[in-house]
């Protein structure tokens, strides 16, 4: 593992979204903290490339926050409600479950506008959610 951060570090000013949100999603769910070095980089190239990520990055990276019993910036959580927003209409009930299930567990309240535009996306796709995204634990 100190390997493979090392290396994050020295290449991840060239990650994008799937590579960021993949990379935190490999961590938690190995159970492993990120170095705190590590984990101000991909923040940072979030931030930097948030207007790319789509629903399922947005997902991964706050479920991954979530399960890691991290806090994220709250830069960071503003940048990816205002691309979930823009993207609303991609989402699949595994995104939207990952997603509410992330803002629940870390404490933060989606704005009216994400639960909003969520939750009428849900009732175009109800038809696909299974019983694990309904009752998300």
């Amino acid at each position: 593992m100190v390997s493979l951060m090392a290396r994050a570090l020295q290449v991840q000013v060239d990650f994008n979204p799937q590579k960021i949100a993949n990379t935190l999603w490999a961590f938690a769910n190995l159970g492993q903290q990120p170095e705190d070095a590590l984990l101000l980089g991909l923040v940072a190239r979030a931030l930097e490339v948030q207007g790319a990520f789509n629903p399922q990055n947005i997902a991964n990276t706050l479920w991954a926050f979530a399960t890691l019993k991290q806090q994220p910036e709250d830069a960071l959580v503003a940048g990816l409600t205002v691309r979930a927003l823009e993207v609303q209409g991609a989402f699949d009930p595994q995104n939207m479950t990952n997603t509410l299930w992330a803002f629940v567990t870390l404490g933060k309240q989606p704005n009216n506008a994400l639960v909003a535009g969520l939750t009428a996306r849900a009732l175009e796709v109800q038809g696909g959610f299974n019983p694990q995204s309904i009752t998300k634990r």
